[in-house]
């Protein structure tokens, strides 16, 4: 069964709910995050500046590993 999950924006100081390791995936196989839902390179509680950053880092990771994973 498949479900969609909706996320929202929050305040930007309390960003930072999911974990991601270095290619963007989360502790859910599978599952990819960046920007201000995950933690990132510049942890939780951060205001928002660096958020574009990670954005353009973490996304272009994101995609690369999730495209990989769903070609194996």
């Amino acid at each position: 069964m498949r479900e969609r999950i909706f996320t929202y924006p929050v305040l930007h100081y309390q960003n930072g709910g999911l974990v991601i390791d270095e290619n963007a995936e989360t502790t859910l196989e599978g599952m990819f995050a960046c920007g201000e839902i995950a933690g990132g390179a510049h942890g939780r509680n951060r205001m928002m500046g660096n958020s574009l950053l990670e954005c353009c880092v973490f996304g272009r990771r994101a995609g690369k590993s999730a495209a990989e994973k769903a070609r194996a």
